[in-house]
């Protein structure tokens, strides 16, 4: 490398030279990346490398801040003409985003329902939980994954409400803020040697998630008498599997290997094969 920048004095002033200048500059900077690579892979462990790589790819969030102000702005559209932060079952099914067994083939509602909450308790617990979850999640692995795994968290709760519970309307976020959560346990299992305070990680989520499946069940089954519109116990579950999946093929893995590729493979199929199973149950055999 020294050798060829020395060389460059005996260089002839030319129209050439700036040709050749540039050329230098290109060298100088390609040899110090090539050290400074070299030097990353001989003095750092891979944790670190993988570290490194992950805060390098960081983006500032935008899908989950989206989606939440777009929940209060709905709910807050509802609240005021009713005068009420509480809506019971009437009002609720009256909207054009609930979704509703007897409104299948009004496809949006599969998806809409989340910006639709019966309580403000219930809005105000599914956006503080997504912006604590899926804020971390999308700064590391970016809004498109983090888009994926939320929609795929709905879709999957009303197909699963569709199937196992189909007489009960749904609406919420609690869907897509349990796939968040799940995608958290995926992010560890694919990056696992890269982050730090893994069984604080995985505890705090399994506490939150056993906390609300808990109450959700309990009013499900027990509240309805005094509740208008029970929680879905099953459009939680559906959002945990959901997220657990879809992120272990969307999520970055920051130090791929072939038994990750495999295991890519298996979550795209059964994820394809579920959602498929369900869309043609609706379709076919409701």
């Amino acid at each position: 490398m020294f050798t060829k920048i020395m060389n460059c004095k005996n260089y002839p002033e030319s129209q050439e030279k700036e040709k050749f200048n540039l050329n230098c500059r290109n060298l100088i900077k390609n040899n110090c990346r090539t050290m400074v690579n070299g030097l990353g892979r001989n003095l750092l462990d891979d944790s670190a490398q993988l570290c490194c790589r992950c805060l390098i790819r960081m983006s500032p969030p935008v899908f989950i801040p989206f989606i939440t102000v777009l929940e209060f702005l709905t709910f807050a559209y509802y609240a005021f003409p009713y005068g009420t932060l509480n809506f019971d079952k009437k009002i609720l099914t009256q909207t054009a985003f609930t979704y509703r067994p007897d409104k299948r083939t009004q496809i949006w509602r599969f998806i809409f329902y989340i910006l639709v909450h019966a309580r403000w308790v219930h809005l105000l617990f599914n956006c503080i939980v997504q912006l604590l979850v899926g804020l971390p999640l999308e700064i590391v692995h970016g809004r498109k994954a983090v888009a994926i795994v939320y929609m795929a968290g709905v879709l999957a709760g009303s197909l699963a409400m569709s199937i196992y519970d189909s007489e009960v309307c749904l609406v919420g976020a609690s869907g897509g803020v349990y796939a968040l959560m799940a995608a958290h346990i995926s992010n560890l299992f694919l990056n696992f040697s890269c982050l730090e305070c893994r069984t604080l990680r995985i505890f705090s989520i399994i506490l939150v998630a056993l906390t609300d499946i808990g109450f959700s069940i309990w009013n499900r089954f027990h509240a309805s008498n005094f509740v208008d519109f029970p929680s879905s116990y099953v459009a939680h579950l559906a959002g945990s599997v959901a997220g657990f999946v879809v992120g272990l093929i969307v999520l970055k893995n920051f130090g791929q290997h072939f038994d990750d590729q495999f295991i890519w493979w298996v979550s795209l199929s059964l994820c394809v094969a579920s959602m498929l199973t369900a869309i043609i149950w609706n379709i076919f055999f409701y």
